[in-house]
C-alpha cells in the first residue's frame, strides 16, 4: 500500500502554482473556475488595504491562497499586488483589477505566471492577461476590468518548421541530384 502511493505521488503530474501580479495603482480580485473568490472586492470607497479588510474576500481557502499588497516588504522589489495560488483548480479564471487612483492617471498590465511546485528544472510559463509592459492600459480613479484565461497556462510549443524543412531537404536532396545527373547525361548524348 505504502509503496503504491509513492509511486502515486511519483508519476503524478506536477502541480503548478499560479501567481498573478497587478503592476500597480490597483487591487486585485480572482474568481476560480467554479464561482468562488479571493481579494479585494473593489467596493466604493476603495479600503482594501490587508485580508482583514472589510472588502477583501477568500472563498478559496483550499487552493492555498495568499495576497501581497503595497507596501508589504515582499513588495520592494517587485510591484504589487500579487496573488499566489498554490493549489489552483485548473480552468477558466477570471482577474479582476480596480484603480486605486484617487486622482490623476497612471497605467497599469497583469501577469500570471505558472510555476510548477517542486524543483524540476522546469521554467516558469508566463502570460499578459490584461495589456502588457510595452502596451498598458490606462487607469483614472474608480476605473476597473477583468480578462478571463485558462490555467493551467498554455505550454508554449518549440516550433517544428525547422526540423521539418531539414527532413525535407535531407530527402529531398539526393532526388534532386540524381536528376540533376540523369538531366545532363541526356544532355549529353548526341541525337
Amino acid at each position: 500500500m505504502l509503496v503504491g502511493a509513492a509511486l502515486l505521488v511519483l508519476l503524478s503530474p506536477a502541480v503548478h502554482a499560479m501567481i498573478v501580479q497587478g503592476h500597480s495603482p490597483i487591487v486585485l480580485l480572482v474568481k476560480d473556475p467554479n464561482g468562488n473568490e479571493f481579494g479585494c472586492l473593489g467596493t466604493s470607497p476603495l479600503t482594501c488595504t490587508s485580508t482583514a479588510s472589510s472588502d477583501f474576500i477568500n472563498q478559496i481557502a483550499s487552493e492555498g491562497p495568499s495576497y501581497t499588497f503595497p507596501g508589504d516588504p515582499a513588495c520592494a522589489k517587485t510591484d504589487c499586488p500579487i496573488i499566489t495560488i498554490t493549489n489552483p483548480i485548473p480552468g477558466t479564471w477570471t482577474v479582476y483589477y480596480f484603480s486605486t487612483l484617487t486622482s490623476g492617471s497612471a497605467s497599469t498590465y497583469i501577469t500570471v505566471t505558472q510555476c510548477t511546485n517542486h524543483n524540476s528544472g522546469s521554467p516558469c510559463i508566463m502570460i499578459d492577461v490584461v495589456g502588457s509592459p510595452t502596451d498598458p492600459v490606462p487607469l483614472s480613479p474608480g476605473s476597473s476590468g477583468s480578462s478571463p484565461f485558462v490555467f493551467p497556462l498554455p505550454t508554449p510549443s518549440v516550433p517544428e518548421f525547422p526540423l521539418g524543412l531539414l527532413l525535407a531537404i535531407g530527402l529531398l536532396a539526393p532526388a534532386l541530384i540524381f536528376l540533376g545527373k540523369v538531366q545532363r547525361s541526356r544532355r549529353a548524348k548526341p541525337s
